[in-house]
């Protein structure tokens, strides 16, 4: 997961270098923000003992994710970001967000299933018998 976050971050870098001067110092840096927040909320999600505590990091991770979703589409519309580095941009992006969704997924507590009718888990024990 980390591995894929440090990836996008560096096409991020590799993608905002072509843009005009100008933009790389205002979108070219939200977009390097976006992508570094995605590594460094993974990472340090997954140094947190809690599980509130890691999953709000990955929520964040998830939100920096979706903003640079919308700045890379935005990139492209404008004529800033050539196709190759947006299109690389763009899967490594929907696959990190795959695996973080998987990541989260997986340490989620899930919840208790009901036991099915008729299985011993729903049928009352037996009542003692008076004396």
């Amino acid at each position: 997961m980390a591995e894929e976050a440090t990836a996008l971050a560096a096409a991020v870098y590799r993608l905002t270098d072509r843009f005009p001067s100008a933009e790389r110092r205002t979108l070219g840096d939200q977009m390097r923000r976006a992508a570094v927040s995605v590594y460094a909320n993974i990472a340090e999600g997954h140094g947190r003992a809690s599980g509130a505590d890691a999953r709000r990091l990955f929520d964040i991770a998830r939100a920096s994710l979706r903003e640079l979703e919308a700045h890379t589409a935005f990139a492209r519309a404008v004529g800033f970001a050539p196709p190759t580095l947006h299109d690389e941009v763009a899967r490594r992006t929907l696959w990190t967000a795959r695996l973080l969704t998987a990541l989260i997924t997986s340490r989620t507590p899930s919840a208790p299933q009901p036991p099915s009718p008729g299985s011993p888990q729903t049928t009352a024990p037996p009542r003692p018998r008076p004396p």
